[in-house]
């Protein structure tokens, strides 16, 4: 709900004249100079701001998510500022256009940082498996670390930093081979 409500006000006060024709009765159809627009966009995409913070807040992703998430929210956020302040059909495309960039983004960005607690996969009659919570990640992002982990920055940074970071890295510590940048706890 929060990435389509500015997906289709933006559409739909783009083409407001064939919505219009069409019989379709959407709030920005008598918005005539876009600003109340931009405004009933706004708390939406706060709110998808927000969201991969959050995120990462409830374990759900790695801290990766909201610094990669930061550049296409603030792409989207400024196509929202330059629609706001010149409302005309150039802007409002940018502004449309802009939203399809930022959920591609952000589910590229959510799937590659995303932790998958497998505890539900587990067959009901292994007990001790069942006991223990266990997370990990996909098998192929855990054949993607093994082969690429010698040149992962927030690998490097983290043992620069003597393992202060202890989530640094979208990679889980557990998923990358002994000697080939991570560092031994």
């Amino acid at each position: 709900v929060l990435w389509q409500m500015p997906h289709f006000y933006a559409l739909a006060w783009i083409h407001r004249t064939d919505y219009k024709r069409g019989g379709y009765n959407m709030f920005p159809l008598t918005d005539e100079t876009g600003h109340a627009t931009a405004a009933m966009s706004k708390p939406y995409l706060v709110g998808l701001c927000a969201l991969p913070v959050a995120a990462s807040a409830a374990g759900l992703a790695s801290w990766m998510l909201p610094l990669g998430a930061a550049v296409p929210s603030y792409m989207w956020w400024s196509s929202l500022k330059r629609f706001e302040a010149n409302p005309n059909i150039a802007t409002g495309r940018k502004f449309f256009l802009g939203s399809l960039s930022y959920l591609l983004a952000v589910l590229a960005l959510f799937t590659a940082y995303a932790h998958v607690d497998q505890k539900h996969l587990v067959a009901e009659g292994e007990e001790e498996a069942q006991k223990s919570s266990v997370h990990s990640d996909p098998l192929w992002r855990a054949s993607i670390a093994a082969r690429l982990s010698d040149l992962c920055p927030h690998e490097q940074m983290r043992s620069t930093m003597f393992d202060l970071m202890k989530d640094g890295c979208p990679i889980p510590k557990g998923m990358l081979p002994q000697g080939k940048g991570s560092s031994t706890a």
